[in-house]
């Protein structure tokens, strides 16, 4: 779990402008991202910088389950 955090909290630092549906962790398909990003509750025009930490936890959760 602790790099999935690590991986997702880089994310942010590095794509903090940028929407979360046009930068997803590597690895991860661009159709999956979009369904564990949009179970997690994130909307598609939210950008890095504007998740919330319930959406942070959520989004980690998802992706170390």
């Amino acid at each position: 779990m602790q790099r999935t955090e690590a991986i997702i909290k880089q994310m942010i630092a590095a794509h903090a402008g940028g929407k979360i549906y046009n930068y997803r962790p590597e690895g991860l398909s661009e159709r999956l991202f979009a369904y564990l990003a949009e179970k997690a509750g994130i909307s598609a025009d939210k950008r890095w910088g504007d998740i919330s930490g319930r959406e942070y936890n959520r989004l980690v959760e998802l992706l170390t389950h």
